[in-house]
């Protein structure tokens, strides 16, 4: 496969006029009805996606990671907080948000943070339905494909935990900068837009955003030519200082066997969870994926598009399952189901491969037996398809990861109050609670007694009458006798 470079020249997938295009101009009011159909797609289509995120979410409050951020508001200043390592990433907006919900609501809930998360959920959907538009996805297949990507059953954690907010924006802006470059010319213009979207892309969530740097990259290269690769430098050299200067977060040692394994295991699992299956179905993904790049490969049946994108999804996957693999590889009981966010960051990257892939081989298929089915339609049927599939077979695994994590988060929510109440009456036995105990244990560690107390102490969390303590909250923040 060889992806010429046209500088100046938009990526474009020349496929086709659409319905607006076809109407005689003078047809205002079948125009008028095209538009008003359209937008009733992208509503109804970015609507139902932030509904089926909301309905686990109106059940969460802090929790875990949430509560690390919390305690960094109260101690730390703004501009150190928002520049400080989180497990060794970037995430320069993050402590804004929260620094916002603490001060503004307070930490009983966290509804800002999840009006926001949603915002940055829907803006992935749009992306990824874009993306799939850039290829001649028809806007109802690709609104499908969005959503599936999006809220991906086997990779639930990142729809689910709302401190995976920064990750997502990050996520939805590198796909938005790569769809700039497949409609765009090269113009400074176009690379401007792409500078800007990759660079905050970096400083929003520096692991998600290198990966959409890859990506980006890849098309840039074979779109616009080596020489527009200049709109890359400023997100580069932000990740470059952060890996040279910053905290890297904790190590976990392994080998490079331990590094490897992880990483094929991502892409298996990755691969399968479009189809609603782990790693056999992976391979079964990627084996079919191979094939179909080999058939319009030997018949030079690709176009730049296509070929350009199918290629940065799979230099995305890799560069997500190499980074996971060398960051977590070592780490003590690490699983992908508990951790099924770095399953949805490398099914994401391989799902833009899919698309690509897919509405190659569709077009193909179409144009030689035309009487198959209509052409615009057909164009990403086939990924729309096998995507939807898969996300009504991991409907299973949504579901029994979201019990998990509501019911960790309600016992933490129930933690908290019964602190604070503990705190306003006092233990049963007159001593005062240890400062230093962590009343709801490993569900969220970073919740201390001591923590509990400043936030009642500074106004943001109001402690109600009718809460209480149960036995295992007495037990853990009381003195014995």
């Amino acid at each position: 496969m060889h992806i010429m470079p046209q500088i100046g020249r938009p990526c474009e997938w020349s496929g086709g006029s659409t319905v607006a295009e076809r109407m005689p101009i003078s047809s205002r009011t079948i125009k008028w009805v095209v538009g008003k159909w359209v937008m009733g797609k992208w509503v109804v289509g970015l609507g139902a996606g932030a509904a089926w995120a909301l309905r686990r979410l109106v059940h969460t409050r802090p929790f875990y990671d949430e509560w690390t951020l919390i305690a960094q508001v109260l101690h730390t200043t703004p501009w150190r907080a928002a520049t400080a390592s989180f497990n060794g990433h970037l995430w320069l907006f993050q402590d804004l948000l929260y620094r916002a919900q603490v001060h503004w609501f307070g930490v009983d809930h966290h509804w800002l943070v999840v009006v926001v998360f949603v915002m940055a959920l829907v803006a992935l959907h749009a992306a990824v339905t874009r993306l799939a538009l850039a290829v001649g996805v028809p806007l109802g297949t690709a609104l499908l494909v969005g959503l599936v990507v999006t809220y991906l059953g086997r990779g639930s954690q990142d729809f689910i935990f709302a401190v995976q907010v920064s990750p997502m924006a990050s996520l939805a802006l590198s796909l938005e900068a790569c769809r700039s470059v497949l409609v765009r010319d090269g113009s400074r213009r176009a690379v401007l837009r792409v500078m800007g979207l990759t660079l905050l892309a970096a400083v929003t969530e520096s692991g998600l955003g290198a990966i959409g740097v890859c990506m980006v990259a890849v098309l840039v290269a074979g779109c616009w030519g080596g020489r527009r690769l200049v709109a890359l430098v400023p997100s580069l050299l932000v990740l470059v200082a952060w890996l040279a200067f910053a905290d890297g977060g904790p190590r976990f040692p392994s080998s490079v066997g331990q590094q490897a394994w992880v990483a094929v295991r991502l892409l298996l699992r990755g691969a399968g969870s479009l189809v609603g299956g782990t790693a056999v179905a992976g391979a079964v993904v990627m084996a079919t994926g191979v094939v179909a790049v080999v058939w319009l490969g030997a018949g030079s049946r690709w176009r730049r598009a296509e070929a350009a994108l199918a290629m940065a999804g799979v230099v995305g996957a890799l560069a997500a399952a190499a980074a996971v693999a060398r960051a977590r590889a070592g780490l003590p009981g690490f699983e992908l189901v508990g951790s099924n966010r770095y399953v949805h960051d490398t099914a994401v990257p391989l799902a833009v491969a899919v698309v690509a892939i897919g509405a190659a081989v569709a077009r193909n298929l179409t144009a030689q037996h035309p009487a198959l089915v209509d052409r615009r339609r057909a164009a990403g049927a086939l990924p729309a398809a096998v995507l939807v599939g898969g996300f009504l077979l991991s409907m299973p695994t949504e579901h029994a990861y979201a019990r998990g994590f509501l019911d960790s988060n309600r016992v933490v929510h129930q933690g908290v109050r019964g602190t604070a109440a503990v705190l306003a009456g006092g233990c049963p036995s007159g001593a005062p609670p240890d400062p230093s105990t962590l009343p709801v244990g490993a569900s969220s560690p970073q919740v201390s007694v001591a923590l509990v107390a400043e936030l009642v102490q500074r106004g943001h969390l109001h402690v109600s009458p009718d809460w209480f303590a149960n036995g295992d909250v007495l037990a853990a923040v009381c003195p014995a006798g």
